[in-house]
This record gives structure tokens, sequence and C-alpha cells, in this order.
């Protein structure tokens, strides 16, 4: 089977470049979101509110997406579809310069390892965000620039604990957590 070409770079160079001819004012956020860290603390209500708001002067169309981080302990990046934690509304507009508050619920009993989740908050192209359109000849280019955001979410272990180790080599520090609680890549110094 022939492999097809990856032409992902040089789209996104174009890309680039056409921003920047085009002007940096051309490119701006538009979804902003109040906390990109959420912590859902175990024994306490798993419940928790997230203002989304609209930095452009147009409307916009947002979608959330939620996934899982598969193994965190190991610093893996892989995601799972979850319906573990539930956003509502999934689906919603907010007014130019708005704000709109989406609900977190974690819907599962916690287990023995902390659980992280990623939340998207993506604006969905439905005629809305900011065009750039460039003629040349008798071609039109059109560029609409849509940005997102994200947050993580922790969902404290029944019971947290951390074992925290650390070993030295040469000139190097290398930390480590084995416990239950996500600490991420182990650490070297």
């Amino acid at each position: 089977m022939k492999k097809q070409p990856d032409n992902r770079a040089s789209l996104i160079c174009s890309v680039v470049i056409f921003l920047l001819l085009a002007g940096a004012s051309a490119s701006h956020a538009q979804v902003t979101v109040s906390n990109v860290i959420q912590h859902f603390k175990f024994n306490t209500r798993p419940v928790k509110n997230v203002s989304v708001g609209n930095s452009s002067s147009e409307p916009l169309y947002v979608e959330v997406t939620i996934t899982e981080v598969l193994n965190p302990e190991s610093g893996g990046t892989k995601t799972a579809e979850t319906d573990a934690l539930l956003a509502s509304p999934k689906a919603f507009s907010v007014e130019a310069n708005g704000e709109r508050t989406v609900r977190l619920l974690l819907r599962t009993a916690p287990t023995d390892k902390e659980r992280v989740f990623r939340v998207t908050f993506a604006p969905s192209d439905r005629s809305f965000g900011h065009q750039i359109s460039k003629t040349s000849g008798n071609r039109t280019t059109i560029i609409k620039v849509l940005s997102g955001m994200g947050m993580l979410v922790f969902a404290d272990p029944i019971a947290p604990h951390a074992e925290l180790a650390w070993e030295r080599t040469n000139s190097e520090i290398r930390f480590s957590n084995s416990g239950n609680e996500y600490m991420g890549n182990p650490r070297t110094l």
C-alpha cells in the first residue's frame, strides 16, 4: 500500500504566512474559560460550574467534548471518549462579548486512582468567527479563524497518597511518583 504524502505542514505554513500578511488584528481569541483546571475533591459535591465566554464581536456556537486521559500516571497522551463526566449544555451559543455557565457533573464514584479528563470548548463554524478574504485574479481565498479553549479536570481517588522517589545519575536527578495521584511524566533536573 502506497503511503500518501503528508501535506499538513505545508498547509499550516501557508495559513500562518497568509495570516501574517493579512495583519495581526485578523486573528484573536474567541472562547474563554473561567478556570482551565477543575478539581473534584474526594467526598465533596460532584458538580462544578464553569463560565464560558466569547471575547469576539460576533456570536459563537460552542460544542463541548469530553475525553478521559488513559493511564495518566505513565505520562501518556492517549484519550478516550467517556460518559463519566458530563457537561450541560453540550452545545450552546454565546452572544458577542457574552458569557454562559456550563455545569460539569462527575457521574462515577471515585476509584482507587485519580482520574484525569480533558474538556474542550470548540467553536463550530456556523457562519460565526473572524473571516479573512483575499482576492487574487479570479480566485478568492477565505479563511475563518475560530479559536477554542480546553481545560483539565482532576477527580481525586478514594484514598489519595503520593509515593515520591528520586534517583541521581551523574548530573541528573529524576523524580517520580508511584502513588495514586497524577504527577505527569517523571521529572528530570
